[in-house]
């Protein structure tokens, strides 16, 4: 092709013909524009495919996530439960003996925690989010991750903080235990303090609005899994 190009501009010099050279030389430069243009609209087109199919896996991922989501706050909200249930027959005075003598497991265990966010973090430090055509579902996807889920688990570490520096102190300084155990004298001892009466309100009212809270993120979950399957299947 060069060769073709470098004939055609030496057959016009050589004919003396210098205008129709200079004609061929401008529309030889607009080509090489052209192809220029060309190759970079074709590299940004790969680049565009590029992240389009990389948000495609990440919303995939994104599915899978959630599910492991709903699986663990399942989980967690079924732990809080059971507390909530104990707590309220210790302080009925309902709770069996072996009951009794569990009671450092529900006032004063952490609880389990795991990263809930690590694709969507992916997806929004990439700005592909901005790729999704269906607007509703970013708006979901950032309600659900910003602030539902966000405003769940900054609400388990702040009960956390409270335990570890609250009832923890607590428990070392006034239950006796062994390996975890409390001898149920010594808890219905401990049961006529105030401040042990308290602890059972304060964690009892956690654990309530924990439970309804998990239940609330798992609604929005389950309903963000399905919308984002039907966004996947669409495209």
């Amino acid at each position: 092709m060069i060769k073709f190009f470098r004939k055609i501009r030496q057959s016009l010099l050589a004919k003396n013909k210098f205008s129709n050279y200079l004609i061929y030389a401008f529309g030889e430069i607009v080509l090489v524009i052209i192809g220029i243009l060309l190759a970079l609209q074709i590299n940004s087109w790969n680049e565009q495919k590029k992240i389009e199919a990389e948000l495609w896996s990440s919303l995939h991922d994104m599915t899978e996530e959630l599910e492991e989501n709903i699986q663990f706050l399942n989980k967690s909200k079924q732990s809080f439960e059971t507390r909530f249930l104990r707590v309220k027959k210790l302080k009925e005075n309902k709770a069996s003996d072996t009951e009794i003598s569990q009671l450092l497991s529900y006032i004063g265990q952490d609880f389990d925690t795991k990263p809930f966010n690590k694709v969507f973090e992916f997806i929004k430090n990439e700005k592909s989010l901005k790729l999704i055509q269906d607007k509703e579902l970013v708006k979901s996807i950032n309600q659900f991750y910003e602030y539902s889920l966000t405003g769940l688990d900054r609400t388990s570490q702040w009960h956390q903080g409270f335990v570890r520096n609250n009832i923890d102190p607590y428990i070392l300084e006034n239950i006796p235990s062994e390996r975890g155990v409390v001898a149920p004298k010594n808890a219905k001892i401990l049961m006529k303090q105030l401040k042990f009466q308290n602890i059972l309100n304060y964690q009892s009212l956690f654990y309530e609005a924990y439970v309804n809270a998990c239940s609330k993120v798992i609604s929005e979950a389950k309903e963000l899994k399905k919308d984002i399957t039907a966004y996947l299947k669409q495209e």
